[in-house]
């Protein structure tokens, strides 16, 4: 028997009933209640592999998100490397750069100095001193009157 509550508009409820058909017995009741507890057990045992599944999906979604985050900060660190190394390669670069200058200024002054020395070494040829040994006198010379021009300059004084 099925009791039912059913309001009217205005008007107290009416209370209704109804019996169930006559060829649902106790046992097909029984076998469809049964029936229902399985299918309730089968939505049961399938909610909870679904809620397994979103917590597994939440779990790897925030190890993802954290993975994300420390890969931008490794990237963010390789950036910064790469930028080190590049200003550092520039520099070696610029070091590079001012060796060679300095070397073909080098170049530069052996180049003057021989020069120089060649436009002495042809003046004392012309004037007779032909070998070293003149060229040497010739510098003890120079030294000599260097100390004579010293001494003069200090007993001035």
């Amino acid at each position: 028997m099925n009791v039912g509550l059913q309001p009217i508009p205005g008007r107290a409820l009416e209370i209704t009933c109804t019996t169930l058909e006559k060829d649902l017995s106790r046992d097909a009741l029984l076998d469809k209640e049964k029936q229902k507890h399985q299918e309730a057990a089968v939505l049961e045992k399938a909610i909870r592999a679904l809620n397994k599944t979103v917590n597994e999906r939440l779990l790897k979604r925030q190890e993802l998100s954290a993975s994300n985050k420390l890969l931008r900060k490794r990237v963010e660190l390789l950036k910064a490397e790469l930028e080190t190394r590049q200003e550092r390669k520039a520099d070696f670069e610029q070091v590079e750069r001012l060796k060679l200058v300095f070397i073909g200024c080098e170049f530069v002054v052996i180049f003057i100095l021989s020069i120089i020395l060649g436009l002495r070494m042809m003046h004392r040829t012309r004037q007779g001193h032909s070998s070293a040994e003149p060229m040497k006198q010739a510098s003890a010379e120079t030294i000599k009157q260097d100390e004579k021009k010293k001494q003069k300059q200090s007993a001035k004084t």
